[in-house]
């Protein structure tokens, strides 16, 4: 679904109307389920330098940085990082403001460029991945709810979702397939997912429960539904080296 927020979609989730679904036992699983997917697609080695696209909200930015990574966060106006001064994020975190599908930085500049909570409102998505991979010297990670499992029925349960949250907005839900072109038309493959809920977070934050939640989407994993029904899944896009071909070439 395209987005129809009249405000730039970071400010959005840097908002405390935002921040306020993560509340409770459940909305904090939500952010641990998350923060165990970054870590788990984030290069290893030394202190990294790290370019947060839109990440006001600082749900990525402050594990970044407690991790001892150089992290800037790229912010399209001044009101998107409401959130993170919120966190006190300010003080760890490097902040500059400019046009996220056509950023302020030189080709290759940052080791890892991270996007979470934006593609998905975003128009242009396919410049935003472009721009992503141009300022990555190394691997692009970025979320993204997906077209199969139970969120396929996203058209039908959107209203139900909109009543429940609230301040919900519309979202486009992509197929992995989308994805991976996008990103190897930019010089990168898809080297990692990792599927984080089969349920919709929705029902996550209904239940208020994250014991619940744990248990429900424990059992799913065991079964294999996550790696194939997850979402929103997080990947992690590396950059092709120098004779590796791109899929298309493949084909």
């Amino acid at each position: 679904m395209d987005n129809m927020v009249l405000q730039p979609p970071d400010v959005e989730t840097a908002s405390e109307g935002y921040a306020s679904r993560f509340q409770g036992s459940a909305g904090q699983y939500l952010l641990r389920a998350q923060e165990r997917a970054l870590l788990s697609l984030l290069p290893h080695g030394s202190p990294l330098t790290v370019l947060d696209v839109g990440g006001g909200h600082g749900q990525t930015a402050s594990v970044l940085a407690r991790e001892g990574h150089a992290v800037t966060v790229l912010g399209s106006t001044p009101e998107a990082f409401h959130r993170l001064r919120a966190l006190g994020l300010q003080h760890r975190c490097r902040l500059a403001t400019g046009d996220l599908l056509s950023t302020p930085f030189a080709d290759a500049s940052f080791d890892v460029v991270v996007s979470v909570r934006l593609i998905s409102h975003m128009e242009d998505w396919q410049r935003l991945i472009a721009e992503m991979c141009r300022v990555a010297r190394g691997a692009v990670i970025i979320d993204y709810p997906r077209t199969v499992g139970v969120n396929a029925l996203t058209p039908v349960l959107f209203g139900v979702k909109q009543r429940f949250e609230g301040n919900t907005r519309n979202y486009r839900s992509f197929s992995d397939e989308q994805i991976a072109e996008a990103f190897d038309r930019n010089g990168h493959h898809v080297a990692a997912r990792v599927g984080q809920f089969v349920l919709p977070m929705v029902v996550h934050r209904f239940t208020g429960a994250g014991p619940v939640s744990r248990g429900l989407e424990s059992l799913a994993a065991r079964v294999g539904l996550r790696d194939r029904f997850g979402s929103p899944v997080m990947i992690r896009a590396d950059r092709r080296t120098a004779g590796q071909r791109s899929a298309s070439e493949e084909e």
